[in-house]
């Protein structure tokens, strides 16, 4: 985990206060994320930990594979720049679905700790 959080991608995002405040709008991370890039960095984190078990299960999910194989994802994925995604509709429709997945118990795997989060703004 901590390698992720420390490639220079990531650190981009953590200091750009606009798509942190976007974040928090859209409930992803909590309302210290907004101002602080290390409160958005242990958000992540957390809530990276929370989902990492559901994110598991999506391998075989049929909605996952088509949006894998759809041609916008594909080219945001190509064009290096993984932001882009956030613009498309069903990926955040499925970055949705993890997080209210995140809710409960995940499928054969143990539980991350619990992390309190503002609820998704629909």
């Amino acid at each position: 985990m901590d390698q992720a959080l420390n490639r220079a991608s990531f650190l981009s995002i953590a200091h750009d206060s606009a798509l942190r405040a976007e974040l928090v709008s859209l409930g992803m991370v909590d309302e210290a994320s907004r101002d602080d890039p290390r409160a958005f960095r242990e958000a992540v984190r957390d809530v990276l930990e929370q989902i990492a078990p559901h994110i598991q299960g999506l391998r075989d999910d049929p909605e996952f594979q088509q949006l894998s194989r759809d041609p916008q994802v594909q080219a945001a994925v190509a064009s290096g720049n993984p932001l882009e995604l956030l613009t498309l509709p069903q990926f955040r429709s499925l970055v949705r679905r993890i997080l209210e997945l995140s809710d409960a118990p995940p499928r054969a795997a143990t539980q991350s700790r619990t992390v309190q989060r503002p609820p998704i703004a629909r």
